[in-house]
């Protein structure tokens, strides 16, 4: 981890606490204002609609989770084993979708406008069984203009085809871009329904 920076979210009462927390790890190219308006969002999950609290961790692009991941949980106070940690990836991001389908290495795992080609996907995809990955919940979504529009898709019909569960959401633009506000709220719902069952 030298010469790294990572940024994390932490619920108000983190520090008057020893409680271990959920944690969620969001890859891509996520910029300040996207990690505000997150973390904003969740504090507002976690205020108004007494949802638990949890830990958010953004990873830099081209992060190894493999390598990261144990170090993180060893540093934060983040409750132990895959039923507590969940990945979220923008289309940056997008090669993460691999980690996901390792059996329980995460409770969840929601994928944003992927920038991967089909080819990409198919081969991700090859030798994954539904029931290696049955304890995984997938969740992707898109907006209906984005340039990824058709990979969503893709994906869809591939996780439909090896009878993978999953949730697919597509977002109607709207001028001022809020499609992918609205989808975190929506992402975050579903992740935090799935960790905390």
């Amino acid at each position: 981890m030298e010469n790294k920076v990572y940024t994390v979210y932490y619920p108000a009462e983190y520090d008057y606490t020893n409680r271990l927390y959920p944690v969620i790890y969001v890859t891509g190219a996520a910029t300040p204002s996207d990690r505000e308006r997150i973390a904003q969002i969740s504090e507002r999950l976690i205020g108004k609609e007494n949802v638990a609290p949890f830990l958010l961790v953004f990873l830099p692009e081209n992060e190894q989770l493999d390598l990261i991941i144990p170090e993180m949980e060893n540093r934060l106070r983040i409750r132990p084993g895959f039923r507590f940690r969940s990945l979220m990836t923008d289309e940056k991001g997008a090669a993460d979708l691999s980690y996901a389908l390792i059996p329980e290495r995460f409770t969840s795992c929601t994928v944003m406008d992927p920038f991967l080609h089909k080819d990409s996907l198919s081969a991700m995809l090859r030798d994954v069984t539904a029931k290696a990955v049955d304890r995984t919940w997938f969740f992707l979504g898109s907006s209906d203009k984005t340039p990824y529009y058709e990979t969503m898709g893709e994906l869809h019909t591939l996780l439909r085809e090896k009878g993978i569960y999953h949730e697919y959401r597509i977002m109607q633009e709207t001028e001022n871009g809020r499609w992918k506000e609205l989808f975190l709220e929506e992402t975050l719902r579903f992740t935090l329904k799935k960790t905390h069952k």
